[in-house]
Protein backbone atom coordinates (compact mmCIF):
# COMPACT_ATOMS: atom_id res chain seq x y z
CA UNK A 1 0.00 0.00 0.00
CA UNK A 2 2.84 2.39 0.83
CA UNK A 3 4.43 1.80 -2.58
CA UNK A 4 1.16 2.72 -4.31
CA UNK A 5 1.00 5.94 -2.27
CA UNK A 6 4.63 6.67 -3.16
CA UNK A 7 3.93 6.26 -6.88
CA UNK A 8 0.78 8.40 -6.74
CA UNK A 9 2.58 11.21 -4.91
CA UNK A 10 5.36 11.09 -7.49
CA UNK A 11 2.81 11.33 -10.30
CA UNK A 12 1.10 14.26 -8.58
CA UNK A 13 4.38 16.16 -8.23
CA UNK A 14 5.29 15.40 -11.85
CA UNK A 15 1.91 16.69 -13.00
CA UNK A 16 2.36 19.86 -10.92
CA UNK A 17 5.75 20.46 -12.58
CA UNK A 18 4.18 19.99 -16.01
CA UNK A 19 1.40 22.47 -15.17
CA UNK A 20 3.99 25.05 -14.10
CA UNK A 21 6.23 24.44 -17.16
CA UNK A 22 3.28 24.80 -19.54
CA UNK A 23 2.27 28.07 -17.88
CA UNK A 24 -1.07 26.69 -16.74
CA UNK A 25 -0.30 27.64 -13.12
CA UNK A 26 1.68 30.60 -11.83
CA UNK A 27 3.68 28.61 -9.32
CA UNK A 28 4.52 25.02 -8.41
CA UNK A 29 1.31 23.77 -6.79
CA UNK A 30 2.71 20.68 -5.06
CA UNK A 31 5.15 22.61 -2.89
CA UNK A 32 3.95 21.07 0.38
CA UNK A 33 3.61 17.53 -0.97
CA UNK A 34 6.29 15.39 0.61
CA UNK A 35 7.19 11.97 -0.73
CA UNK A 36 6.36 9.02 1.51
CA UNK A 37 9.37 7.17 2.85
CA UNK A 38 9.63 3.58 1.75
CA UNK A 39 10.78 1.08 4.34
CA UNK A 40 13.88 -0.55 2.90
CA UNK A 41 14.20 -3.11 5.69
CA UNK A 42 13.11 -6.63 4.79
CA UNK A 43 10.01 -7.90 6.55
CA UNK A 44 11.05 -10.71 8.85
CA UNK A 45 8.51 -13.05 10.37
CA UNK A 46 8.94 -13.44 14.10
CA UNK A 47 9.41 -16.91 15.55
CA UNK A 48 6.36 -16.50 17.79
CA UNK A 49 4.19 -15.71 14.74
CA UNK A 50 5.40 -18.88 13.02
CA UNK A 51 4.57 -20.89 16.13
CA UNK A 52 1.08 -19.35 16.32
CA UNK A 53 0.40 -20.12 12.66
CA UNK A 54 1.64 -23.69 13.02
CA UNK A 55 -0.43 -24.24 16.17
CA UNK A 56 -3.55 -22.96 14.41
CA UNK A 57 -2.94 -25.09 11.31
CA UNK A 58 -2.22 -28.19 13.43
CA UNK A 59 -5.55 -27.77 15.23
CA UNK A 60 -7.36 -27.13 11.96
CA UNK A 61 -5.84 -30.19 10.26
CA UNK A 62 -6.82 -32.40 13.22
CA UNK A 63 -10.39 -31.09 13.11
CA UNK A 64 -11.01 -31.04 9.41
CA UNK A 65 -8.41 -33.43 7.96
CA UNK A 66 -8.53 -31.47 4.71
CA UNK A 67 -5.83 -31.07 2.10
CA UNK A 68 -5.47 -27.29 2.44
CA UNK A 69 -4.64 -27.14 6.15
CA UNK A 70 -2.06 -29.92 5.76
CA UNK A 71 -0.62 -28.17 2.67
CA UNK A 72 -0.44 -24.78 4.42
CA UNK A 73 1.29 -26.23 7.48
CA UNK A 74 3.80 -28.03 5.27
CA UNK A 75 4.55 -24.84 3.33
CA UNK A 76 5.17 -22.83 6.51
CA UNK A 77 7.42 -25.55 7.91
CA UNK A 78 9.33 -25.72 4.63
CA UNK A 79 9.81 -21.94 4.36
CA UNK A 80 10.81 -21.54 8.01
CA UNK A 81 13.15 -24.53 7.88
CA UNK A 82 14.96 -23.61 4.68
CA UNK A 83 14.84 -19.81 4.75
CA UNK A 84 13.52 -19.69 1.19
CA UNK A 85 11.42 -16.79 0.04
CA UNK A 86 7.88 -17.65 -1.04
CA UNK A 87 8.67 -16.63 -4.63
CA UNK A 88 11.69 -18.95 -4.67
CA UNK A 89 9.60 -21.83 -3.39
CA UNK A 90 7.02 -21.23 -6.13
CA UNK A 91 9.74 -21.45 -8.79
CA UNK A 92 11.19 -24.74 -7.49
CA UNK A 93 11.23 -27.70 -9.84
CA UNK A 94 11.83 -31.33 -8.85
CA UNK A 95 15.32 -31.20 -10.38
CA UNK A 96 16.22 -28.33 -8.00
CA UNK A 97 16.14 -30.77 -5.07
CA UNK A 98 19.10 -33.11 -4.59
CA UNK A 99 17.81 -35.84 -2.28
CA UNK A 100 21.16 -37.64 -1.97
CA UNK A 101 23.03 -34.59 -0.61
CA UNK A 102 20.01 -32.88 0.99
CA UNK A 103 20.52 -29.66 -0.97
CA UNK A 104 17.96 -27.35 -2.54
CA UNK A 105 19.10 -25.10 -5.38
CA UNK A 106 16.50 -22.35 -5.93
CA UNK A 107 16.93 -20.31 -9.11
CA UNK A 108 16.91 -16.55 -8.95
CA UNK A 109 14.06 -14.86 -10.79
CA UNK A 110 15.92 -12.92 -13.44
CA UNK A 111 18.79 -15.28 -14.22
CA UNK A 112 20.00 -18.83 -14.13
CA UNK A 113 21.96 -18.20 -10.93
CA UNK A 114 21.56 -20.62 -8.04
CA UNK A 115 22.17 -20.58 -4.33
CA UNK A 116 22.34 -23.77 -2.29
CA UNK A 117 20.39 -24.49 0.87
CA UNK A 118 20.37 -27.58 3.03
CA UNK A 119 17.01 -29.29 3.23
Amino acid sequence: MLFVTYVKLGNLRCFAHWLENEGLTEEYTAKGVKMAKLDENPRIVREEDIKLALRYLRKQSRREKDFFSIRDRTIILFLAGTGLRASEMCRLDWQDIDYSSGLIRPRQESSALYRCLTA
